[in-house]
């Protein structure tokens, strides 16, 4: 399973991911879900009307890359790489996730993403079905650094709450 963390902290995700490989017993870390890789697209592109999009399907298919190689979208984009031999067409690359749903709102290439993220309404999040990957979703925390409260509030409030995957209910 891969994580994918909700640092509360402000760092690079480079110096991120130093930090939670060299010191990891300097956090506090609360699990909040499980959840799956999911593909965006238009309402009315043709995968829409599938439960779960293999990535057979994607081969073809215009995708939304990432500038940065660890981020999420091209995680699974090596995911999917791995399973065709050959990587699809991501002639776009986007720096946030704004900027990936405007591309995929304009008809330039499909998103990708977990299965939990808020999809706009013009859009629809399908779930991949394969290569199947679970993403553990947690909230960390440094030990022993005073909070803000902001970050406080946030924290009681995840791990308080009972939280489901909105995409399958789970």
């Amino acid at each position: 399973m891969t994580t994918v963390e909700w640092p509360v902290w402000k760092k690079k995700p480079a110096e991120m991911g130093r930090l939670t490989d060299m010191l990891p017993e300097r956090f506090n870390q609360w699990q909040l879900f499980s959840t799956g890789a999911a593909v965006f697209l238009p309402r009315d592109h043709l995968l829409a009307a599938e439960g779960l999009v293999h990535g057979t399907r994607l081969a073809e298919s215009v995708l939304v890359g990432a500038f940065e190689p660890d981020a999420l979208p091209e995680r699974i984009l090596s995911q999917i790489v791995r399973q065709l031999g050959r990587r699809p067409s991501t002639p776009h690359r986007a720096s946030s996730w704004e900027t990936s749903l405007q591309l995929v709102r304009t008809g330039l290439g499909l998103g990708l993403g977990l299965s939990c993220w808020p999809t706009p309404t013009e859009l629809v999040a399908r779930g991949l079905a394969d290569p199947v990957a679970d993403y553990e979703v947690v909230v960390k925390t440094i030990a022993g650094r005073p909070q803000s409260r902001a970050v406080a509030a946030f924290v009681k409030l995840a791990r308080a709450s009972a939280w489901t995957n909105s995409a399958d209910g789970s």
